[in-house]
């Protein structure tokens, strides 16, 4: 009885927020904010050296990234309404309560995701829309049910996480070269130790949702794995940073592999210690 009281006035207040803010959260406004600024990056990155950098240009990626994102976000939710109310998490999503209903939600998805698409097609150009097209698709149609099936859904999610600073590339320069390759590759291999780590403490949240995560007990073998897997992708990291500065590639500047190779350094002692305290039997200290 209790927590259904808690339920109610959960809706009650979820409903006086304004249509805006719950868009806003629809389509996880901060996440995608985050996303977009990868796609900026990646712009930035691709954009000659002491040349004029063409904002315009950058800003019509940058919208059209935003939108993109936060149309698969709202997928996302629209789809997993029934897990996300078993997560403590996750309880308090628009869908969850009813303040916005699941086609409603649907609509808002597709409506995001077509302007986002639409807007990088007309202003950018089709490799870029195509990209962003192509990781919506992957985000809602592939990640978001993978996750009730197999752990392999961290592995499709940082391909998501991947795309955003290569449509950035491709926005600049109209093409993927081996620069566009590497910087996704650095999303990638940064992403999956954030996402296992994340999986490891919000494990019993995860269980109750529903969702299959590698990461489990401690000491247990697939903890172990997973913990392998993060020590593994933070040497990719680095190998990738390295990969960046070198010549072939030429994208960064010696003083950016400096920097990230001290990152780099605290990352794996992070890792290093994941390893031993969690795949050893302790608690962990993700």
């Amino acid at each position: 009885a209790g927590a259904a009281s808690a339920e109610r006035k959960g809706e009650r207040v979820a409903k006086k927020a304004s249509l805006p803010t719950l868009y806003a959260e629809l389509g996880k406004a901060k996440l995608s904010g985050l996303v977009t600024f990868t796609a900026a990056a990646g712009f930035v990155v691709a954009s000659p050296l002491g040349g004029p950098l063409n904002l315009a240009g950058l800003a019509c990626c940058s919208a059209g990234t935003m939108l993109a994102a936060m149309g698969a976000s709202a997928y996302n939710q629209a789809s997993e309404v029934t897990n996300d109310r078993r997560m403590k998490r996750t309880a308090r999503r628009p869908v969850v309560t009813g303040a916005l209903s699941v086609p409603h939600a649907f609509a808002a998805a597709t409506a995001s995701s077509l302007a986002g698409v639409g807007l990088l097609y007309a202003t950018v150009n089709p490799l870029t829309a195509g990209l962003g097209a192509a990781n919506v698709v992957l985000y809602a149609a592939v990640y978001t049910p993978l996750k009730q099936v197999s752990f392999w859904n961290t592995w499709v999610g940082a391909v998501v996480g991947a795309i955003p600073p290569m449509m950035g590339y491709a926005a600049a320069t109209g093409g993927l070269s081996v620069g566009a390759w590497v910087m996704g590759g650095i999303l990638f291999s940064w992403q999956m130790p954030h996402f296992l780590t994340l999986a490891y403490m919000h494990r019993g949240d995860y269980l109750a949702g529903g969702y299959h995560m590698l990461p489990k007990e401690p000491g247990s073998a697939a903890l172990r794995r997973a913990t392998v897997a993060c020590l593994r992708h933070v040497a990719y990291l680095q190998g990738l940073c390295m990969a960046a500065a070198s010549p072939l590639v030429g994208i960064v500047t010696p003083w950016f592999l400096l920097e990230a190779t001290l990152l780099n350094a605290v990352f794996g002692y992070c890792a290093v210690r994941f390893h031993r305290e969690g795949a050893q039997g302790g608690q962990g200290s993700a």
